[in-house]
């Protein structure tokens, strides 16, 4: 799960429907991503732009020019001590720093943090899910953005901390606490389910709510994992996640549950 480091944004991403423009949106870092955008869109409003490793990588091809580290392996890694600390790094570039010091350390931290993005941003694209850390009411979430087969966001999740059965009243007051939110965004729910009705089973969903929406589906759901318990709010675009589930059936793959509640 990736968090916010110190230079990121510490403000907390919020989670809101954009009755106004008719279009569920995720606040991050006062943007709005709008379901259909593409992955790249808003992995780089989550965790600010991509970096543009070009500039970095060409003075260091120049600087690396005749000398005799280039021959030096660029996937091998060795324990590499540079003078000024230890680390692990390719063969070549620990060549290059012992020979050519401070400056060029520098030039591959900033290429190692650079390209770090990038794998961070294509593992999020090959698995078409962003994981975000945000806070709600003061509380603790995880709120992971989905990415369909095309690139485009089509649903996100919002879950709270998993709790044993004997502490089931702390993922029911996740759930109130999550249906005060949406009440105060989208308005009353269509459905609420009875307290005193409900069964839950182990990896299974317990539907707790639901809202009616022509173009979108959002509800809430009381989630098992591994015999764990938590609350969880999903919203998702309707004609996209039906896409979805098309591609994944086509594929021979069983999709993601896409209802909503039923009534």
């Amino acid at each position: 799960m990736k968090t916010f480091n110190a230079n990121r944004l510490a403000k907390p991403a919020l989670l809101a429907l954009g009755m106004a423009v008719s279009a569920h949106a995720v606040w991050v870092h006062y943007k709005e991503e709008y379901f259909g955008d593409d992955i790249k869109k808003c992995y780089e409003d989550l965790y600010m732009k991509l970096p543009d490793t070009l500039p970095a990588s060409r003075t260091w091809d120049s600087l690396l020019a005749g000398s005799p580290c280039l021959e030096r392996s660029t996937t091998k890694v060795e324990d590499c001590y540079t003078g000024i600390d230890n680390r692990n790094m390719s063969q070549q570039a620990c060549c290059f720093i012992r020979t050519r010091g401070a400056m060029v350390l520098t030039l591959a931290d900033s290429l190692e943090q650079m390209r770090d993005r990038y794998q961070d941003f294509n593992s999020d694209k090959e698995n078409g899910k962003i994981v975000e850390t945000i806070i709600i009411r003061e509380s603790n979430y995880d709120a992971s953005l989905f990415f369909d087969k095309s690139g485009r966001f089509w649903k996100f999740e919002v879950s709270g901390g998993f709790f044993p059965p004997s502490r089931m009243n702390e993922a029911l007051a996740d759930a109130d606490s999550l249906m005060t939110f949406l009440t105060s965004k989208y308005h009353t729910p269509t459905w609420v389910a009875k307290k005193d009705k409900l069964v839950f089973a182990p990896n299974t969903d317990t539907y707790y709510a639901n809202w009616e929406f022509p173009k979108y589906i959002l509800y809430l759901v009381i989630s098992s994992t591994d015999s764990m318990y938590a609350a969880k709010e999903v919203a998702m675009d309707r004609n996209l996640s039906q896409q979805y589930e098309q591609e994944m059936k086509k594929e021979g793959a069983v999709p993601q549950t896409i209802t909503a509640t039923p009534r």
